[in-house]
């Protein structure tokens, strides 16, 4: 396992020529993008059972720079308003096991408040879609029910990084800067954990989530007390209707975790049906078009999976299906058969699923309220 861990930049380090943000109709304020951070995300466990609107942007933020190593990751935390935050990066690679594994621990300062963010696999490499777009995906059974059963490729991405990401959460619970070097210094114990994803980090979130609202030990329901939200962004599905009941009997993940899909987003519609069934948990949330903001959906209308073809239409570089088949009929006219057949094949009835939808910077920019900044916390 690879480790990265590294005190994030103070005030001053980070602070833009232009600060002092005057931007003409009083849309955007200033930087940092919110003052007194900590206080917000503390403040976030009085909106239960539904999203805090501060909590959803930096977790949205985390999860997209998750991606990038934790200097990247520090700087962003610090401009939003998290200054001098301890961050460490774990990593786990198996290519023979479709493992790439990725979780950004963040401890602010005081000790009083974590972020753990998965970011799985890049959506541009090829164990992205091995793992995710399996027809008869490893199943593993949950503890507790004879039934339910989570991918097996999601559960050894989240699992691969999780002995590491715990020992640290349970320092912090004993008031220790869990994340640096300081031995004997003491801060404040933790109080608010936030846990978030992208993509298979979304599905890998999730599997956190479950595991420390179930599991008896100490540890964890201690961890679980302390469990603010959780907040997946264009995150697959997870289990399977077995597994959904399980997870709708726990108050905790039924009140606390929210998931979001983006535009015709292919993630949420992932795997494809096959061999099992799966099914979404948690409360969804979509973006309401023209507006970038979040609705919660309807409970009736639930996630139907996509079909591998799908899949390939929502990967290809075409813009514009619409347009397309008009240049279909086109190559039928003028004698180009085979083509005409291929692309006609690939885009009748074709759903709109898309995998533009699925990247990371549309969900930061739905999750940004109305009247901050983007995350650099200036206007240029």
């Amino acid at each position: 396992m690879q480790r990265k861990v590294l005190t994030g930049p103070t005030l001053e380090e980070v602070r833009p020529v232009k600060h002092d943000v005057d931007v003409s109709g009083g849309r955007a304020s200033g930087f940092p993008v919110y003052e007194q951070l900590i206080d917000r995300l503390l403040a976030a466990r009085e909106s239960d059972a539904q999203p805090h609107a501060v909590a959803r942007h930096v977790c949205a933020v985390l999860s997209a720079w998750a991606y990038a190593g934790p200097e990247s990751v520090s700087h962003m935390m610090a401009r939003l308003g998290l200054f001098e935050s301890r961050c460490a990066q774990y990593e786990v690679q198996n290519p023979a096991m479709l493992i790439r594994s990725g979780a950004t621990l963040v401890q602010s300062p005081c000790g009083r408040v974590a972020l753990l963010a998965y970011c799985g696999s890049n959506p541009f490499q090829l164990t992205t879609w091995a793992t995710t777009a399996d027809l008869r995906p490893p199943l593993v059974s949950v503890v507790g029910s004879s039934e339910a059963r989570v991918h097996g490729g999601f559960y050894r991405n989240q699992r691969a990084t999780w002995p590491a990401v715990v020992g640290a959460l349970r320092d912090m619970l004993e008031g220790k800067p869990a994340l640096s070097d300081e031995t004997g210094t003491r801060v404040g114990k933790l109080e608010a954990l936030f846990i978030t994803g992208h993509g298979i980090g979304g599905a890998m979130a999730q599997l956190a989530a479950y595991k420390l609202a179930t599991d008896p030990h100490p540890t964890y329901r201690a961890l679980a007390e302390r469990l603010t939200h959780v907040y997946t962004f264009g995150q697959p599905m997870v289990g399977n209707a077995a597994f959904t009941r399980v997870w709708t009997e726990v108050d905790l993940l039924r009140t606390r975790v929210f998931c979001h899909t983006h535009g015709f987003d292919i993630f949420p519609h992932l795997p494809p049906r096959g061999a099992t069934s799966f099914r979404h948990v948690g409360k969804h949330f979509t973006d309401v078009r023209g507006t970038e903001t979040w609705a919660e959906e309807a409970r009736d209308e639930p996630k139907q999976a996509s079909s591998p073809l799908d899949m390939v239409r929502a990967v290809l570089p075409l813009p514009n299906q619409v347009g397309l088949r008009r240049g279909f009929e086109r190559l039928g006219r003028v004698g180009v058969k085979s083509v005409h057949a291929l692309l006609t094949l690939l885009f009748k009835d074709a759903t709109p699923y898309s995998f533009y939808d699925h990247l990371p910077t549309h969900y930061v920019v739905c999750s940004q309220p109305a009247g901050k900044l983007t995350e650099f916390g200036d206007d240029f």
